[in-house]
């Protein structure tokens, strides 16, 4: 009887233990709790064309370039963050749909400024010649959400950016 107790607490306790280890208790701590963003990849064709235009426009600095027989990146850095630019041999961009939205998979890479920089960030990016505009969803028609402004632009090949600035 005392073998049986000692068998069931021991596999209750195990059970709890390998529960937590996987996963099964969300509320308490674990090493996902420091995810930081490190980079983004982007599949493109005309390498360099996007590379001008992300140091040129965003203000993104040429940090490497590796090639191999098959494929070619070049790693771009601001600080706390890292674009790659991936051209594979053989790579070809899916058919356009527009809303954008249509299309699965990432739709875009998003950096933040402060509120009231917003709109200091529109007049640079216009002035570096990207296609920036204000989002439907901002501020004005957004009521679910006051405060928040998007600025959306394209890169040379269509992958969509977007500057967001959350207000109070």
């Amino acid at each position: 009887m005392v073998k049986n107790l000692i068998f069931v607490a021991c596999a209750s306790l195990g059970m709890a233990l390998t529960s937590d280890a996987q996963g099964a208790n969300p509320t308490g701590p674990t090493v996902l709790d420091h995810l930081q963003p490190d980079h983004a990849t982007i599949s493109v064709q005309d390498v360099d064309k996007e590379r001008e235009w992300y140091e040129r426009v965003l203000g993104f600095k040429f940090l490497k370039r590796m090639t191999n027989p098959t494929s070619q990146v070049t790693m771009l850095v601001i600080p706390g963050y890292r674009i790659d630019l991936l051209k594979q041999n053989g790579s070809s961009r899916p058919p356009f749909t527009e809303p954008q939205a249509l299309r699965q998979g990432y739709l875009h890479v998003v950096f933040n400024v402060p509120p009231s920089e917003v709109q200091a960030a529109y007049d640079v990016l216009k002035a570096r010649g990207s296609d920036v505009k204000p989002s439907a969803l901002s501020v004005g028609a957004n009521k679910e959400h006051p405060g928040i402004w998007l600025l959306q632009m394209h890169d040379p090949e269509g992958n969509e950016v977007e500057i967001v600035a959350r207000g109070e």
